[in-house]
């Protein structure tokens, strides 16, 4: 505990990794690279596309620091069959992997069961689930001794295998201090924590950009030196936002990076639990 209150920044860096150490579903326009390596984490992969590759017009600015190449995109059409997703959960504070955890893979419509799995001694686990050649929108969810309750939302359905996965989860105790340093003292009851990762379409983190949940959350925070802000008005470096004391239920999540709206999507708050997901372009 002593090492968590020297510093906060990694605490709530440990929760954003919640979010981010989720593969996203193939990309919707491009395929996904064929070379056997780990694909970013929660952001799409394109073959091609500029830094920026915005038109000026419509409403874009001429210059911009972010590839909104994928934006209008169709989605993909299909999917592997059966669809892959192995990997291994780990401690993000101190890099331990989380043994006896259990892994789901949940379809969205109904939360059913896909598949699930235990992790063993060095974290690892692997899911598979029928897609009959159509992408499946599903999630993971995540329970562990000590841990919040934890699912992750891709933005986009599962298209693709995803292999080598790394997972990293954060203690009940350190989401508890997440909810001080945002000056909110201790979580509501009954209540749920969202974090939000808003990139483009290379899966950069987008600084500047504001986002909405409907319902609101209880607070909604940005960070700031690492560490969510109550005065911050829009994402820093790292992309990210924090919704604290949500209501439990369906969520709309909403963003805007200079005036243009990036694709919205729904995921679910869970009462007690994490929920990590991703919006871009």
């Amino acid at each position: 505990m002593r090492l968590a209150m020297q510093d906060p920044c990694r605490i709530v860096t440990g929760i954003l990794t919640v979010a981010l150490m989720l593969v996203p579903a193939a990309a919707r326009s491009q395929e996904l690279d064929s070379a056997p390596e780990q694909v970013p984490l929660f952001g799409d992969t394109f073959e091609s596309g500029n830094v920026c590759n915005w038109s000026s017009g419509a409403g874009f600015p001429q210059v911009c620091p972010y590839n909104f190449f994928c934006a209008g995109a169709p989605a993909p059409t299909s999917a592997a069959d059966p669809l892959m997703l192995t990997g291994a959960l780990t401690d993000f504070l101190s890099g331990n992997p989380i043994g006896g955890a259990t892994v789901e893979a949940r379809r969205q419509s109904g939360g059913t069961l896909l598949d699930s799995d235990t992790t063993v001694a060095d974290g690892s686990f692997s899911l598979s689930a029928s897609t009959g050649g159509i992408p499946l929108s599903a999630y993971l969810a995540i329970v562990a001794a000590s841990y919040p309750s934890t699912y992750l939302y891709p933005a986009d359905p599962f298209a693709a295998d995803a292999v080598g996965l790394g997972v990293r989860a954060i203690s009940t105790s350190s989401l508890s201090l997440a909810y001080f340093f945002a000056g909110l003292g201790v979580q509501t009851p009954n209540t749920g924590t969202t974090v939000i990762l808003v990139a483009d379409c290379d899966g950069v983190p987008i600084q500047g950009a504001t986002v909405a949940f409907a319902p609101a959350a209880g607070a909604l925070r940005y960070l700031e030196s690492g560490t969510p802000s109550p005065s911050a008005t829009a994402t820093d470096a790292t992309g990210a936002a924090m919704g604290f004391n949500a209501p439990p239920g369906n969520t709309s999540l909403s963003a805007l990076f200079n005036g243009v709206s990036l694709e919205s999507h729904s995921f679910v708050v869970y009462s007690s639990g994490l929920t990590g997901t991703l919006i871009h372009p």
